[in-house]
């Protein structure tokens, strides 16, 4: 693996050493192609590196500064002109409008029609002065919004209102539905100008006697959704990913009826971005389209509460779990109790609900789809906390459900009663329950009845639990035996409380001892010959497990052989049995031997080190190949674990460092050069090979000059060639000697 890491990194080095004479133009070119695909008035080209490199920079950046200057006095040339218009505009619309409505007498037919034309290109011309304007701001990031929780009623109400006389005069239905009480985080002002034009354009696309509905519906993550839909012909499929952008326009055939600036959808996207929105087109099903914005919901703050926990949770779950009812298959003995409820109560919906852990499944059940909810917002989560009866008549009425989900959504709950269920110890495990879709009273004679139908149910329950007691109790025995028989794992039981511990055969033998050695033993035995540095995580997690954060105790640690060496073992347990006080009272579990599991482990981690190590440095988005060297050698330096690496160049007889990575104190800089003989890199450049050496004070190159002037212990060394020729060598070492032995490098031809 040693050698693959070495490979590695030689590799990467050449790689770098020839890219760099190219980087420069690369990088300039993916650059200009940014800077076109996305201008910015601050994006330049970097002028450095070669002369001609820093000249096309410059040259580059000069034309970017005379389009950046000519695009700033077109907008100002825009903005001058489109305000000048504004003014005398508004005066001559005004005075269309007086002479269309008769304010001024009659005009003969021809001259009505004429003003009437006037009128309408006036006011085209208006809106495409005010696009202009808004265009001009927001791309000047001068506009702004003023951000609050808003209701929606009155902006939707008065949208409607303002542009009713233009559905009107094109016979076009508009409407507003959905939850309008809903309250979003917008400035209404900016919402109003988004949705007239929402609006506007499904008036002017759909036909005559047409619908254009506005609904609100709820969104995803916290938003809620303004819909205007109309029953016009839609947007073209391949025109949608172009509907907001500025001056598109769609031909839906209707081009010369329905013209407009092209700008309209740009600036409301614009708009509903400032609001921290989104808009988008919605397609339901032909002739159905239309277009939303999604904007950030204010819900009101939740009165619902989730079920508290038993004081006694912990035998209750353990009793639940040992009755095997959890995830059975259905049993016509409790069926048919649900079954009879339904008909006696005349009810929907009928339960066995049995409340585990995090969830109420059903046993059986009668009305619903689903095998089990959530148990934070069960009713039966509520009704094991008390042996009476649990009954809500009107869950709107009870604070502590009105705003449930299974109250608001489907089953739609308005109606609960809910009976009990105890095991022979006395443990509530579930309930029989009843839910209806509507309120309804539950006088004490129904009351009496249904605690009659849950005590016939407690029945099924305890009896079946008696008569497999025993069957199941031999049956896991016998088979528990045949598993650790053929597992060879070794088994240990553990009072907690005193210490007290019983350790089988198998347990000492994978420590090399005989039982017998051992004895007498108890929890001191185990930590006697645990290694001391993982007691302390050994600790930490049974204290979780303790405190209920885990299932189960499950540790991978060493233990000591009886011949010195250490063995891996894997360690698992549980609590089966717990004080009145809720402390862990017994502990059961087992020992398997990992050791060649852990061995073959240590063997993929090298290889994943060394692949690691390839990802790293393909993947650096790091530019500056002097930066992508350095991190190689130190990436390489930290697997060998050797603190020396070094990248040299070799010229003639000179030996010069190029990229290094060292500790402070080593004495080392870029640059600095020695006489190759002096160095180890000799002995590599006469080999024309890898070469590595562990101890250099027992090797054959002890008297070496390198060894006496800089005293390293430890080296090993590759050649590096560029187009066939030596360029230099890459090279690791260390002033301590090393006690394994360094693989035979295999480097790729």
């Amino acid at each position: 693996m040693i050698s693959l890491g070495i490979a590695l990194v030689i590799s990467l080095v050449s790689y770098f050493l020839t890219r760099s004479t190219l980087s420069p133009l690369d990088q300039m070119t993916r650059k200009i192609n940014s800077m076109v695909q996305t201008p910015s008035k601050t994006d330049r080209l970097d002028p450095g590196g070669a002369s001609e490199v820093r000249n096309l920079a410059i040259a580059f950046n000069h034309l970017m500064d005379e389009r950046d200057a000519i695009s700033t006095m077109k907008d100002q040339f825009v903005s001058n002109v489109s305000h000048e218009l504004r003014t005398p505009l508004t005066s001559i619309n005004g005075a269309l409008r007086l002479i269309d409505s008769g304010a001024t007498g009659n005009l003969p037919a021809r001259a009505q029609a004429m003003n009437s034309l006037a009128l309408r290109n006036g006011q085209r011309l208006q809106l495409l002065i005010s696009d202009l304007l808004d265009f001009g701001k927001l791309s000047a990031g001068q506009m702004s919004v003023t951000l609050a929780p808003e209701l929606l009623q009155p902006i939707i109400e008065s949208t409607v209102l303002d542009n009713q006389t233009m559905a009107d005069e094109n016979k076009v239905v508009l409407t507003a539905q959905g939850n309008l009480r809903q309250k979003v985080i917008t400035d209404p002002h900016r919402l109003r100008q988004i949705l007239d034009n929402f609006v506007s354009n499904a008036i002017k696309f759909s036909p005559a006697n047409g619908n254009v509905r506005i609904f609100v519906e709820p969104g995803t993550a916290g938003s809620t959704r303004i819909v205007v839909q109309d029953h016009g012909d839609g947007v073209p499929e391949t025109f949608v990913e172009h509907l907001f952008d500025r001056f598109s326009q769609a031909d839906t055939g209707n081009t010369k009826t329905t013209a407009g600036t092209g700008l309209g959808l740009a600036i409301c996207r614009e708009l509903a971005a400032l609001m921290n929105g989104r808009l988008g087109y919605y397609y339901d099903q032909a002739p159905i389209s239309g277009l939303s914005c999604r904007l950030s919901e204010i819900r009101p703050e939740s009165t619902m509460k989730a079920p508290e926990i038993p004081s006694n949770e912990l035998e209750r779950q353990f009793a639940l779990d040992q009755s095997g009812l959890l995830d059975s298959n259905p049993e016509e003995r409790f069926d048919r109790f649900t079954r009879m409820a339904c008909k006696m109560f005349d009810v929907p919906i009928a339960l066995v609900s049995l409340i585990d852990r995090n969830r109420q499944w059903f046993k059986s059940c009668q009305g619903l789809a689903v095998p089990e909810t959530p148990r934070d917002i069960s009713f039966c989560g509520h009704a094991i906390l008390h042996s009476d009866l649990f009954i809500i008549e009107d869950t709107l009425q009870d604070d502590r459900f009105n705003d449930n989900p299974l109250v608001r959504d489907a089953p739609f709950i308005r109606f609960y009663a809910g009976a009990p269920l105890h095991n022979s110890e006395g443990y509530r495990l579930g309930t029989m329950c009843l839910i209806d879709r509507k309120p309804r009273r539950f006088d004490g004679e129904d009351q009496a009845l249904l605690r009659e139908l849950a005590d016939c149910i407690e029945r099924e329950i305890n009896i079946q639990a008696a008569s497999e007691f025993y069957i199941d109790l031999k049956r896991s025995e016998r088979r528990a035996r045949a598993v650790i028989d053929g597992t060879k794992v070794g088994t240990w039981e553990w009072n907690v409380q005193t210490g007290e511990t019983v350790f089988n055969k198998r347990w000492a033998e994978i420590c090399g001892y005989r039982l017998e050695e051992l004895e007498p033993v108890s929890i001191q035995t185990w930590r006697n010959l645990a290694h001391p540095e993982d007691l302390a995580e050994s600790e930490r997690l049974l204290t979780a497990l303790f405190d209920g954060a885990m299932d189960e105790y499950d540790y991978r640690c060493r233990m000591r052989h009886k011949d010195g060496h250490w063995v891996w073992v894997h360690d698992r347990g549980q609590v089966f049995e717990w004080t009145s006080e809720g402390q862990p009272l017994r502990m059961y579990g087992t020992h398997a031997d990992i050791s060649a599991e852990m061995a073959n482990l240590e063997k993929m981690q090298q290889q994943n080190t060394a692949l690691s190590i390839l990802n790293d440095l393909a993947l650096d988005p790091e530019t500056d190949d002097d930066t992508r060297i350095r991190k190689a050698l130190k990436l390489g330096a930290d697997y060998l674990d050797l603190p020396l690496a070094i990248v040299s160049e070799i010229t003639g007889t000179v030996y010069t460092v190029r990229w290094f990575d060292a500790p402070e104190d080593a004495g080392l800089s870029a640059g600095q050069s020695f006489a190759l003989g002096d160095t180890y890199c000799s002995i590599t450049v006469d080999c024309d090979e890898s070469l590595s050496i562990e101890h250099m004070a027992r090797s054959p190159y002890r008297s070496h000059r390198c060894y006496n002037q800089f005293g390293l212990e430890s080296y090993v060394a590759a050649p590096i060639y560029l187009q066939n020729k030596l360029f230099g060598t890459l090279n690791f070492s260390s002033p301590t000697p090393r006690f394994q032995a360094f693989p035979t490098p295999k480097l790729p031809s």
